[in-house]
């Protein structure tokens, strides 16, 4: 059969992307693209995998079929790391079957790729058990509002794996997309999200050089100096204590690409 030959049938395609810790049974969500009319997830712990089954309407070439469900994987990859807070790693096609109605009846074709995700071992597994819980992550996997390319851009900072580098990764989304990249509009943005919790942020002066006490800075701003200056603190704290702020940055930087985002749209 040629790549671009119609399969009369519906095309199904499984995929399989790294997350850690995490397990709950197969559940049901709304397709982005038209010829999409099934998308499952299903978390394994013991495997430390997402799977992500996508069912692509025919008839459809095959091409085409792999097509529509690589981008559909890759979008609901995406949004479920905006969800958890969690990485999540790439969607990898592992299977795909279809069925062609010949002479002799329905064949039943069904291709593996052979290949499996890679996962680290370690880590205990988070259960997400009874209808509830799992019903909940539908809802807010279906509420994701963000652009499809800050869904891609925020997972891709999830997957950072050093403290130090993920930290001001994330940083330095929150300054460029505030606009000029300053200092003192990224606390202003985080005490604002901060009070909007009803929260207080941490925050302390630092000395200048001439003895003068400088302005203000929030916890992240200060973590982020620390790097970039010297301040005598050594790497080690600074890197324990980012570590300990890391949550508290990622949901700033989820709140500023939901108040500021992109522009551009990735389809």
């Amino acid at each position: 059969m040629s790549r671009s030959e119609a399969i009369e049938s519906d095309v199904d395609l499984a995929y399989q992307a790294k997350l850690n810790g995490l397990e709950w049974p197969p559940f049901e969500t709304r397709p982005a693209h038209d010829r999409v009319i099934r998308v499952a997830l299903a978390a394994s712990g013991k495997n430390k995998a997402l799977t992500v089954s996508i069912r692509v309407k025919g008839p459809v070439g095959i091409s085409d079929a792999r097509a529509v469900a690589d981008g559909e994987a890759a979008r609901v990859v995406n949004k479920l790391a905006v969800v958890l807070n969690e990485p999540i790693g790439d969607p990898v096609r592992i299977s795909e079957g279809w069925t062609i109605r010949g002479a002799d009846g329905p064949q039943h074709h069904h291709v593996t790729s052979g290949s499996r995700v890679g996962v680290r071992a370690g880590g205990e597994a988070w259960v997400i058990r009874g209808p509830r819980a799992v019903e909940d992550l539908v809802i807010e996997l279906e509420q994701v509002d963000l652009p499809d390319c800050d869904a891609e851009l925020f997972r891709t900072l999830l997957s950072v794996d050093e403290v130090v580098a993920k930290f001001l990764a994330l940083y330095v989304v929150i300054a460029g997309r505030l606009g000029d990249n300053r200092q003192r509009d990224v606390d202003d943005f985080i005490r604002t999200e901060y009070e909007r919790k009803g929260q207080p942020v941490a925050e302390s002066t630092p000395v200048r050089g001439d003895g003068r006490p400088g302005k203000s800075e929030t916890v992240y701003t200060r973590l982020r100096n620390q790097i970039a200056h010297d301040r005598g603190v050594p790497l080690e704290s600074t890197r324990a204590e980012m570590s300990q702020n890391m949550r508290g940055l990622i949901d700033l930087v989820k709140a500023c690409l939901r108040d500021h985002p992109s522009a551009r749209n990735v389809q």
